[in-house]
């Protein structure tokens, strides 16, 4: 009896080392982060999403030529309470933590469960091959869906009694751009209801003093009664993803220069959000430089500043065709299907889907929009931006996936159905010298409504 008793001892022994091991492994997770620093025009990655994809790393190099090549560098630091409380989101604990299984045969299968007390979530990772973006996509989205639960309401801030507005400019130097941007400057006269004049926000890499001080005089002279202000941000236009050797790769289609419309398309789709000018406003309306109001008509942001319910006004829905939104589709519902995306505007998907049959991409003209600030940084939507403007197969820049996609795209899956502003846009041009102010759309607003959107 003694003989055995030892021996159930030690066995016992051995079973707590085991089992602490097993703890410690547990106990100190690999914290994924951003896939580059910020850059020091903006910050290139939303402080919401820092650190907030936790996980492991992906087995071996990825079979998906659309995973990304390399692993994240990273600040390691969870979701902040502060950075929660902007998106209205549930902060994640320093007890936040990854439990790993793994392993079924030859191939490696990830399990991570987030493990805190406002929040317990299974990740399966297979279908993406554990790819750090996939599991900083799937955390921000549940943080997301927790918050939603737990406030009862929606998952984005809206701010009516003093609500900050912007409408923002994105220029060159070039001569014709001023001229023409002069010239839509002071077609704002035309707003109908616009109390206090929104600040024109312009970002550029180099306007002279003397263009910088035309802008200021045609925007003071912008609206009715009061002078409207105007800030300038030089901005560090030409910056690629981190990964994409554009000295190798050659565009399927130029404007200009050979990578100049590219890096617009991931300015509008992805930069500006993250911009200290842009990200703590309620609202930004976007103004091209060749567009002009002709007549008047209602302030564009007014209902959207009491409507906390919108999120987006779009100008009108139309579609790409190759080759400038080549295998975008196939992109996009694979990322749907392998983070298990439930798309909140079953409306907006259904019609992307009837158009891809005939190699049409849905899309919203943003070369006029209203955008609702904390629903666009939002950590689900961010993540998701992020996915198609920084990583393989790095659809901007070789295929010249357009902001107009993107954004149909996102609100597609995270805009609720109902949340879109469906107003038509009155005696608006783009370009300017277009005689007619026909809206340019394939459903008129009444049939987006009856879709749901």
């Amino acid at each position: 009896m003694a003989w055995s008793q030892k021996h159930v001892v030690a066995g016992l022994a051995v079973v707590f080392v085991v089992a602490m091991i097993v703890v410690q492994f547990k106990a100190t997770p690999e914290v994924v982060g951003p896939p580059h620093a910020p850059a020091s025009d903006s910050s290139s990655l939303s402080d919401s999403l820092r650190g907030t994809g936790v996980g492991t790393k992906a087995q071996g190099p990825p079979s998906d030529s659309m995973a990304p090549t390399k692993p994240f560098n990273a600040p390691t630091k969870p979701l902040s309470t502060e950075g929660a409380q902007q998106f209205n989101l549930v902060a994640v604990p320093d007890s936040f933590r990854v439990d790993k299984v793994g392993g079924r045969g030859g191939c490696m299968v990830t399990i991570s469960r987030v493990t805190s007390p406002a929040l317990d979530v299974c990740f399966v990772q297979d279908k993406c091959d554990g790819a750090p973006w996939a599991i900083k996509m799937q955390t921000a989205i549940a943080q997301v869906e927790a918050s939603t639960q737990a406030s009862g309401g929606r998952a984005w801030s809206c701010n009516t009694h003093d609500p900050k507005v912007g409408i923002v400019v994105l220029t060159t130097s070039r001569e014709e751009d001023i001229a023409n941007l002069l010239n839509a400057v002071h077609s704002l006269k035309n707003f109908i209801g616009e109390d206090d004049p929104a600040p024109l926000i312009v970002f550029h890499e180099d306007l002279s003093a003397s263009q910088q001080l035309a802008i200021r005089e045609a925007a003071a002279a912008s609206h009715v009664t009061l002078p409207r202000s105007v800030s300038f941000h030089a901005i560090q236009y030409e910056e690629f993803p981190p990964g994409f050797n554009a000295d190798v790769e050659e565009p399927n289609w130029q404007k200009r220069t050979k990578w100049g419309y590219h890096h617009m398309i991931r300015w509008w789709a992805y930069r500006v959000w993250h911009h200290p000018a842009v990200r703590d406003l309620e609202l930004t309306m976007r103004l091209d430089t060749d567009a002009c109001y002709k007549g008047p008509l209602e302030y564009p942001m007014k209902r959207m500043l009491t409507d906390c319910s919108k999120v987006y006004r779009p100008y009108g829905v139309q579609c790409d065709i190759k080759p400038v939104q080549y295998r975008f589709h196939e992109f996009y519902h694979k990322t749907i299907d392998c983070m298990g995306i439930q798309a909140a505007n079953p409306g907006m998907l259904a019609y992307e889907e009837e158009r891809a049959p005939a190699d049409a991409q849905a899309l919203f003209n943003d070369h006029f929009e209203v955008v609702r600030v904390s629903f666009m940084r939002r950590p689900d939507v961010m993540a998701f931006v992020e996915r198609v403007t920084e990583y393989e197969p790095y659809g901007v820049f070789r295929w010249r996936w357009g902001d107009h996609i993107v954004r149909y795209s996102l609100l597609a899956l995270f805009a609720p159905s109902g949340s879109l502003d469906l107003t038509p846009l009155q005696h608006y041009h783009h370009p300017c010298e277009v005689p007619t102010d026909s809206i340019l759309t394939e459903l008129s607003f009444e049939e987006m409504a009856k879709r749901g959107w």
